[in-house]
């Protein structure tokens, strides 16, 4: 158990300082929407929570939930439009990068890590 324990603890330490990170070089980015409501999700919306950052809500078309992690889930990719992105999907990363990516805004730059777009960004932070 205690092992196990170690390993998670790990990974979320981990997973916290790659967001931290990645909103750092994400140069003026105020408000953005995680796609996956994954635990992920959870660990990335705390370290947020240290950084000017606001979370609009979630994107996930997995779940029947309306709320996670105290804020709203969006089904319809339309949702996506006016924030940046951050891909915190576990189970199918690419999917979910791939369908943010199709409605985000025209202009947008789309990549892993992509964090100088003019009109905004999609971060795929979500390792599979």
């Amino acid at each position: 158990m205690a092992q196990y324990r170690e390993i998670a603890l790990n990974f979320i330490r981990a997973a916290r300082q790659e967001y931290l990170s990645a909103q750092e070089r994400a140069h003026g980015t105020r408000r953005i929407a995680f796609a996956g409501g994954e635990e992920l999700a959870e660990i990335a919306l705390l370290a947020a929570r240290e950084t000017n950052i606001q979370v609009e809500n979630i994107f996930d078309q997995a779940t029947s939930k309306e709320r996670l992690c105290a804020l709203s889930v969006v089904r319809t990719p339309d949702s996506l439009l006016s924030v940046d992105v951050t891909v915190t999907d576990t189970c199918v990363p690419q999917a979910t990068f791939v369908t943010a990516a199709a409605f985000h805004h025209a202009g947008a730059q789309v990549g892993a890590d992509q964090s100088t777009a003019a009109d905004g960004a999609i971060r795929a932070y979500a390792d599979c």
